[in-house]
Protein backbone atom coordinates (compact mmCIF):
# COMPACT_ATOMS: atom_id res chain seq x y z
CA UNK A 1 0.00 0.00 0.00
CA UNK A 2 2.74 2.46 0.94
CA UNK A 3 4.58 1.87 -2.34
CA UNK A 4 1.42 2.70 -4.32
CA UNK A 5 0.84 5.87 -2.28
CA UNK A 6 4.46 6.87 -2.73
CA UNK A 7 4.21 6.26 -6.49
CA UNK A 8 1.03 8.35 -6.74
CA UNK A 9 2.63 11.08 -4.68
CA UNK A 10 5.63 11.13 -7.03
CA UNK A 11 3.28 11.30 -10.04
CA UNK A 12 1.42 14.19 -8.45
CA UNK A 13 4.67 16.08 -7.75
CA UNK A 14 5.75 15.51 -11.35
CA UNK A 15 2.41 16.72 -12.71
CA UNK A 16 2.52 19.82 -10.50
CA UNK A 17 6.06 20.55 -11.68
CA UNK A 18 4.96 20.29 -15.30
CA UNK A 19 1.99 22.56 -14.58
CA UNK A 20 4.26 25.16 -12.98
CA UNK A 21 6.54 25.11 -16.02
CA UNK A 22 3.58 25.52 -18.37
CA UNK A 23 2.20 28.39 -16.27
CA UNK A 24 5.58 30.13 -16.18
CA UNK A 25 5.87 29.79 -19.96
CA UNK A 26 2.37 31.22 -20.48
CA UNK A 27 3.15 34.16 -18.20
CA UNK A 28 6.39 34.82 -20.07
CA UNK A 29 4.56 34.78 -23.42
CA UNK A 30 1.95 37.20 -22.07
CA UNK A 31 4.63 39.57 -20.76
CA UNK A 32 6.43 39.39 -24.10
CA UNK A 33 3.23 40.15 -26.00
CA UNK A 34 2.32 43.02 -23.67
CA UNK A 35 5.82 44.47 -23.85
CA UNK A 36 5.81 44.28 -27.66
CA UNK A 37 2.46 46.10 -27.73
CA UNK A 38 3.81 48.75 -25.35
CA UNK A 39 6.88 49.19 -27.55
CA UNK A 40 4.71 49.65 -30.65
CA UNK A 41 2.40 52.16 -28.96
CA UNK A 42 5.27 54.11 -27.45
CA UNK A 43 7.16 54.29 -30.76
CA UNK A 44 4.02 55.55 -32.49
CA UNK A 45 3.84 58.51 -30.11
CA UNK A 46 0.42 57.48 -28.81
CA UNK A 47 1.78 57.41 -25.24
CA UNK A 48 3.51 60.78 -25.39
CA UNK A 49 6.90 62.17 -26.36
CA UNK A 50 8.73 60.85 -23.29
CA UNK A 51 7.50 57.31 -23.89
CA UNK A 52 8.52 57.56 -27.55
CA UNK A 53 12.01 58.60 -26.43
CA UNK A 54 12.07 55.73 -23.95
CA UNK A 55 10.97 53.24 -26.62
CA UNK A 56 13.75 54.47 -28.87
CA UNK A 57 16.24 53.97 -26.02
CA UNK A 58 14.91 50.41 -25.60
CA UNK A 59 15.09 49.82 -29.34
CA UNK A 60 18.67 51.08 -29.39
CA UNK A 61 19.69 48.76 -26.54
CA UNK A 62 20.41 51.51 -24.00
CA UNK A 63 17.86 50.02 -21.59
CA UNK A 64 15.11 47.41 -21.44
CA UNK A 65 11.45 47.52 -20.50
CA UNK A 66 12.24 45.10 -17.66
CA UNK A 67 14.71 47.63 -16.25
CA UNK A 68 12.12 50.39 -16.61
CA UNK A 69 9.46 48.29 -14.86
CA UNK A 70 11.71 47.41 -11.93
CA UNK A 71 13.07 50.95 -11.60
CA UNK A 72 16.71 50.18 -12.41
CA UNK A 73 16.82 51.83 -15.83
CA UNK A 74 18.73 55.11 -16.01
CA UNK A 75 15.82 56.27 -18.21
CA UNK A 76 13.01 55.43 -15.79
CA UNK A 77 12.16 59.12 -15.39
CA UNK A 78 10.95 59.16 -19.00
CA UNK A 79 8.05 56.90 -17.97
CA UNK A 80 6.91 59.18 -15.13
CA UNK A 81 4.80 61.51 -17.28
CA UNK A 82 2.91 58.54 -18.74
CA UNK A 83 2.42 56.97 -15.32
CA UNK A 84 1.18 60.30 -13.95
CA UNK A 85 -1.33 60.63 -16.81
CA UNK A 86 -2.57 57.08 -16.23
CA UNK A 87 -2.87 57.68 -12.47
CA UNK A 88 -4.82 60.87 -13.14
CA UNK A 89 -7.10 59.16 -15.65
CA UNK A 90 -7.63 55.78 -13.95
CA UNK A 91 -6.52 56.25 -10.35
CA UNK A 92 -10.08 56.64 -9.12
CA UNK A 93 -10.75 53.05 -10.22
CA UNK A 94 -8.01 51.63 -8.00
CA UNK A 95 -8.46 50.82 -4.33
CA UNK A 96 -6.55 53.18 -2.05
CA UNK A 97 -4.83 56.31 -3.28
CA UNK A 98 -2.61 56.74 -6.28
CA UNK A 99 -0.21 59.66 -6.12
Amino acid sequence: MTARVDARHAELREALGALRLALDAARARRRTDETAALQRQALSGALGADMRTLARRVQGGATTWAEVFDGTSPDVDLARSHVARMAERYGHQLPGQVR
